[in-house]
């Protein structure tokens, strides 16, 4: 009857210790997504701000061409 009784028990505890490795696998992937996130974000702010900066390079020059301190190329 031991023998039968610890058949019968080790799926459930099979299934335990899976359920305990994806949960702790999901806490893993929430506490990291937002870092992930932030730092996509941080690094999507340097390209915009490398874009904004070049596009106001080009608007200075081409104001400098119209207002005549630059001669045209």
């Amino acid at each position: 009857m031991g023998m039968l009784a610890s058949r019968d028990g080790t799926p459930y505890v099979a299934l335990t210790v899976v359920a305990s490795l994806l949960s702790a696998g999901m806490l893993l992937l929430v506490r990291l997504a937002p870092a992930r996130v932030a730092r996509v974000s941080a690094s999507h702010a340097t390209w915009q701000k490398a874009s904004n900066l070049a596009s106001m390079r080009v608007a200075g020059r081409q104001r400098a061409v119209h207002a005549g301190r630059i001669p045209r190329a």
